[in-house]
């Protein structure tokens, strides 16, 4: 968690790409990878979506976006 001296920090790419990934995902998908990650946090489903290539080891049901 960010300290309110770093939350006025800009974000970096890989956190602006985690919440461009999260917005897109449908709720099914947010579950999947929050499920998958075995967490409630969304950085953690952030990191275990991305040591998984980039979703691609993931069924084609739409979490792979």
């Amino acid at each position: 968690m960010k300290t309110n001296t770093e939350a006025t920090e800009p974000m970096t790419d890989d956190e602006r790409a985690g919440i461009t990934w999260w917005n897109n995902l449908t709720p099914v998908a947010r579950s999947y990878w929050l499920s998958t990650a075995g967490t409630a946090i969304v950085a953690e489903a952030w990191a275990c979506y991305k040591r998984t290539k980039d979703g691609k080891s993931v069924p084609d049901t739409g979490f792979n976006r």
